[in-house]
């Protein structure tokens, strides 16, 4: 039989008449006819804001973005994520409890636990600077910015801010501080610097970090720590020398292997 494209019927492809799309081949992609007459119209759809497709936009339940309308606008997906982060003592990096934590632009305020841990749910998208606010060792107001940090769909965002509480006067006289035998080396001056660890959390709720274990809160800072402290920054690898072992002996009579 003739090929579709073939208009004339002498079998041999003309591109000059039966070349239909413009392409410039002659083959059965030239075979379509003519677009047909259009169809008639479907019924009518559902608006995207109309969750319980009804026709009729309700603020209480359909003004997704909270602008007391009822509009194309509240038909996107999530529009909010979790902030999180943790403020933490400059000096000391111990997580702060109690201290003030809002966003710019502003979304909402909250206080951090007692890990120094803080979460903002529900933020909108988009970038954000996170302030927090607290107070020096010595009672004066004490602040620190962090950010931007974009809080992203699904994802959400999370910073650290480290927040300066210790007042200049108390760090030149820092070493007394950490001098077994001063007067100033006291445990209630290593929680003033460090706070009260035995109120830590980890990741995961069963597992307690190493102060908040009931056998290691009990006893005071200066108990373990009955020996002068290393305080140079980035001198944790140190940790061993700055506590008392043979305090450790005292309840693991391997130490160092455990258990």
């Amino acid at each position: 039989g003739a090929a579709c494209w073939d208009l004339d019927g002498n079998g041999v492809p003309d591109v000059a008449t039966e070349d239909r799309n413009g392409d410039t081949l002659v083959n059965v992609d030239d075979c379509a006819g003519p677009p047909g007459a259009d169809g008639s119209d479907g019924p009518p759809g559902t608006a995207c804001w109309d969750l319980d497709g009804n026709g009729v936009p309700d603020v209480a339940t359909e003004d997704r973005n909270g602008d007391t309308l009822v509009t194309v606008l509240d038909c996107i997906g999530v529009s909010t994520g979790p902030l999180t982060g943790r403020v933490v003592d400059a000096h000391t990096f111990a997580g702060l409890a109690g201290v003030t934590v809002r966003t710019e632009p502003a979304t909402a305020e909250v206080v951090t636990n007692p890990s120094g841990a803080f979460l903002l749910a529900d933020v909108p998208l988009g970038m954000y600077r996170v302030t927090a606010r607290g107070t020096t060792l010595d009672g004066r107001p004490t602040e620190a910015t962090g950010g931007p940090v974009s809080v992203l769909a699904e994802v959400g965002g999370s910073l650290e801010i480290a927040l300066v509480r210790i007042p200049a006067t108390m760090l030149a006289t820092l070493r007394d501080y950490h001098t077994a035998g001063n007067p100033a080396f006291t445990a209630a001056n290593c929680v003033r610097c460090h706070t009260d660890r035995s109120a830590e959390t980890s990741a995961d709720p069963a597992i307690a970090p190493f102060h908040a274990m009931a056998a290691h809160s009990a006893p005071t800072c200066t108990f373990c720590h009955d020996v002068t402290v290393d305080f140079r920054h980035g001198s944790g690898a140190q940790l061993r020398n700055q506590v008392s072992t043979a305090k450790c002996v005292g309840c693991h009579p391997r130490y160092p292997v455990f258990p």
